[in-house]
């Protein structure tokens, strides 16, 4: 066995995101607050339902009918904005059929957080 041999000594078989990529899903504090969420789901999450999870994580309490209008800015935004930058990145599917229904890739996601 040479020491000069043609195949590298350990392999990562994970994809990896380009640096770019997830520079843009870091530089953002709600894309963070985001991708903490996501970690903690199982499974296939209801958009309405992951905003009610950042809104509470961004103001440290649940949210109530008293946070309609953050609620609904936060859900715009995920939606317009930061949900197709974790497509993008391979980080969530989206289903839109009947609703708008994230999906977090969590192994990719359990290697960011």
């Amino acid at each position: 066995m040479s020491i000069h041999s043609a195949t590298p000594p350990f392999t990562d078989d994970s994809p990896r995101q380009p640096d770019e990529t997830l520079g843009r899903v870091f530089e953002d504090a709600r894309r963070r607050t985001l991708l903490r969420v996501l970690a903690t789901c199982t499974g296939t999450i209801e958009l309405d339902d992951l905003t009610d999870r950042v809104v509470a994580a961004e103001t440290d309490h649940p949210s109530t009918g008293d946070d309609a209008d953050r609620f609904d800015r936060a859900l715009v935004s995920l939606y317009r904005c930061h949900l197709p930058a974790f497509v993008a990145a391979d980080l969530v599917e989206l289903d839109e059929s009947g609703g708008v229904f994230v999906t977090p890739l969590t192994e990719v996601i359990a290697e960011l957080v």
